[in-house]
């Protein structure tokens, strides 16, 4: 876990993010675009492909634009039903980072499909711990 540590948080060069600007809202946020080739990529990689996996052993999850139009055509709504777009740009900020990763876990822990994952629970260990640490700067 030290080397780790050591590995994680002795970097001369921290990542740096491209971002676009959000131009339609309100004090212009940005939107993360790129944070490629930096010490998180491998991980982020792995992340992803382990992410995309337990999509699948979910109900109710929402692939892409195309999906949820297809999934609101095939839905008959009564007369006295109501539709809402909800703005979600605040979402993410308030996932307890932590509760996300336990609950991830736990999925990869229950799920057979991803019962070849090339790491041990000590490795999850591991992997949370560098989610728990600041490893970007944003200029």
């Amino acid at each position: 876990m030290e080397k780790n540590k050591s590995y994680l948080t002795s970097i001369d060069d921290l990542p740096k993010l491209r971002v676009q600007p959000k131009l339609h809202k309100n004090n212009t946020p940005m939107r993360i675009t790129c944070s490629r080739d930096t010490i998180t990529s491998p991980l982020s990689q792995l992340i992803f492909k382990i992410i995309k996996e337990l999509t699948t052993t979910l109900s109710g999850v929402v692939c892409n634009t195309s999906n949820f139009v297809k999934g609101l055509a095939d839905i008959e709504l009564d007369q006295d039903d109501h539709v809402a777009s909800l703005d979600i740009q605040d979402l993410y900020t308030n996932i307890p980072v932590n509760k996300a990763i336990d609950i991830a876990l736990k999925r990869l822990d229950e799920s057979k499909k991803l019962d070849n994952l090339p790491f041990t629970k000590t490795d999850t260990k591991d992997i949370k711990f560098s989610f728990k640490k600041q490893l970007l700067s944003i200029q």
